[in-house]
């Protein structure tokens, strides 16, 4: 940029004539004059307070709040300068104003600058704005081929800064395009690894599902098992016990025969008593007599069989 900003030393001198000719206080004047001095001197801090002295007697002077806002820009107040720049606007003194709107797209600019780096859309703002009070200045004066300049060059300088936020821009959509496949990946890939597990979690139901109805299969199969084994046992039990009624059944008949070829029961002593009513000495001396009677019948057996099988005779 060619030029920072209008000097506040000649609105300084417009400044004393304008108050000596209305009477302004004495004090204002030496104000803006030591202020001006100052200010020549690059002194800004000294030249401020002086100049805030005066803008304390006179807050609505155009001249003094435009001074307020050049030592302020030469601060690197740019904000406060602004403010104090854009106080000034209200002036009908067109070169006033001119300068004003000058400085204030300066301000702007220096701003934006400052920002470049690290908020990039509010530099293109500022430096928007900043065109806008170098447009009004050369409106306001046409042959001020300073603010045209500088106009040109902030002109530029935004173009550059829009085409690079574009490109910032394109490489936004590019990553978050990135993002978005690598979301849409990793959400492919954990609905994946969800079906995965769900197809081992139905797996391993089915199995267990299996299994339980293999035990109960098994749980079945053993209560058939027991309930065979009962009724076998049970049926073995009821043939034991058919058996041994049989038995008892043959032992009772075979035991009523012997009582009806030997009927030992209903045999009576010659007074017609039974024998389970005879005395002792009775009841042996029968029984001497059915033994020697049975071993004669035994005699007579053993001579029949003895008759009935001779030895065979030799016929030599």
């Amino acid at each position: 940029m060619k030029k920072a900003l209008y000097i506040a030393l000649i609105f300084g001198i417009l400044f004393l004539l304008f108050s000596a000719q209305f009477g302004y206080a004495a004090s204002a004047r030496r104000a803006v004059k030591l202020g001006n001095r100052l200010y020549e001197e690059e002194k800004f801090e000294e030249a401020l307070k002086e100049y805030q002295k005066a803008q304390g007697k006179l807050p609505d002077s155009d001249i003094v709040n435009f001074d307020v806002g050049t030592v302020l820009y030469k601060k690197s107040a740019y904000r406060k300068a602004v403010d104090s720049f854009t106080k000034t606007l209200i002036t009908e003194d067109k070169a006033v104003e001119a300068g004003a709107n000058y400085n204030i797209g300066n301000a702007k600019y220096r701003q934006g600058s400052l920002i470049e780096n690290s908020d990039l859309e509010d530099a293109i703002r500022l430096y928007r704005e900043s065109l806008d009070y170098y447009k009004r200045a050369i409106e306001l004066d046409e042959q001020d081929e300073d603010a045209k300049f500088n106009y040109d060059f902030v002109k530029k300088r935004l173009e550059e800064l829009i085409k690079k936020q574009q490109q910032q821009e394109k490489q936004q959509e590019k990553q978050e395009e990135e993002k978005k496949k690598d979301e849409q990946k990793k959400k492919q890939e954990e609905q994946k690894k969800q079906e995965e597990q769900k197809k081992e979690e139905e797996k391993k139901k089915k199995e267990e599902e299996e299994r339980e109805k293999e035990e109960q299969r098994k749980k079945e199969e053993e209560q058939r098992k027991q309930e065979e084994q009962k009724k076998q046992e049970e049926e073995n039990r009821k043939k034991e016990e058919e058996e041994r009624r049989k038995r008892e059944e043959e032992q009772r008949k075979e035991e009523q025969g012997e009582k009806e070829e030997n009927p030992i029961g209903m045999l009576s002593s010659e007074g017609g008593q039974p024998l389970d009513e005879l005395t002792e000495k009775q009841a042996k001396l029968l029984l001497e007599g059915h033994r020697q009677e049975e071993e004669a019948q035994r005699a007579r057996r053993k001579t029949i069989k003895r008759a009935q099988y001779r030895d065979v005779l030799k016929d030599w």
